[in-house]
């Protein structure tokens, strides 16, 4: 069982290891995320949290209560030996805001968000993405072109 000191320190730990230009997670989401699964070992958590965090296509650390999340997996299609499943893993199958199934995302009366798969977010982001600069549009591209090496 995990303590709440254990689940605090872990969630600094997971902020900390964002990768570079992903969403950053708010240390106390992450612990109420760990709260759902304290009843597993330390190790198993520890490990699926750390995978959660340098995932940059996870936007919340939801994900982490959830253990038929992808950071719940050391390899595709493999689970870990507490969190086990009959099904193969569905990155489409968990919302990737909240990380629960449509079923349980849908129903929740206090979800401030949709039910968004993964490729729903992915979709999102490369329409929303601001496209790339040319050395004519941007300055300091102008000036790197031009700089000798």
């Amino acid at each position: 069982m995990i303590e709440k000191d254990q689940a605090q320190m872990l969630a600094t730990l997971a902020c900390a290891a964002r990768p570079r230009g992903a969403r950053r997670w708010d240390p106390a989401g992450v612990v109420a995320a760990i709260a759902k699964v304290r009843h597993l070992p330390l190790e198993e958590v520890t490990a699926a949290t750390m995978r959660a965090a340098g995932d940059r296509t996870l936007d919340t650390p939801g994900a982490i209560g959830n253990t038929t999340t992808s950071c719940w997996r050391t390899q595709p299609g493999e689970t870990t030996s507490s969190a086990t499943s009959s099904e193969p893993y569905d990155p489409n199958g968990m919302c990737q805001i909240c990380g629960k199934t449509r079923f349980h995302c849908e129903r929740n009366p206090h979800a401030d968000h949709a039910y968004e798969t993964r490729d729903e977010m992915l979709h999102q982001r490369s329409t929303t993405q601001p496209s790339l600069k040319t050395a004519d549009e941007d300055p300091l591209l102008t000036y790197l072109e031009r700089s000798p090496e």
